[in-house]
């Protein structure tokens, strides 16, 4: 019974840190495509700001970054929602019911 019981816990603790790792690496892709448009943006406005203070040029790149973010972001959310959470659980269980 102890043996049983142990092993379940092992079986637990091993596709909880899988899960966790998947997410982490999911997660981290999407947040990498995000810092790089906001990085992307400041030098863009300052430039822009420097060169004869061009605001209206200013207003459209920075729109321009907030609909690249959102489309994104909606595609970040589809992803995750969908495909990956989906794969994660299902290995989850899988791994669970061989153990």
């Amino acid at each position: 019974m102890m043996d049983r019981t142990r092993q379940f816990g092992k079986s637990i603790w091993y596709t909880g840190t899988r899960r966790y790792a998947a997410t982490m690496r999911v997660e981290n892709v999407f947040s990498l495509i995000f810092v790089s448009i906001g990085n992307a943006v400041s030098p863009y406005v300052s430039q822009n700001l420097g060169d004869k203070r061009k605001f209206n040029r200013i207003q459209k790149g920075y729109h321009a970054a907030l609909v690249l973010d959102l489309c994104f972001t909606i595609l970040a959310f589809v992803v995750i929602e969908n495909h990956v959470h989906t794969e994660v659980l299902h290995y989850s269980w899988v791994k669970m019911e061989l153990t």
